[in-house]
């Protein structure tokens, strides 16, 4: 393993790596509306009972959107700061 800063390799791995944030998120916010569907025919139903279990759950996924947003958030900067980072080296808190 070499110590070498290579900025195109580093560049390449954040694009890919929100690319795949993307796909995560896309996932979760199609299996919200699902679970939202399902919890409102449990309801019709009369299983309060289910539909209150599907609402914690509900709630708990709902919970992980801003945090795909704030991890793709943070590749952006990092990717702005490549070219920071190849000329004086990492930051002392990123190694």
């Amino acid at each position: 393993m070499g110590n070498s800063f290579d900025k195109n390799r580093c560049a390449s791995d954040l694009r890919q790596s929100q690319a795949r944030i993307n796909i995560h998120r896309s996932k979760k916010l199609s299996g919200i509306a699902k679970k939202k569907d399902d919890i409102c025919k449990h309801l019709e139903a009369g299983n309060e009972v289910n539909a209150k279990i599907w609402a914690e759950t509900l709630i708990n996924e709902e919970g992980m959107i801003p945090v795909y947003d704030v991890v793709s958030t943070m590749c952006d900067q990092v990717n702005g700061r490549l070219t920071q980072i190849a000329k004086f080296g990492p930051p002392k808190d990123m190694n």
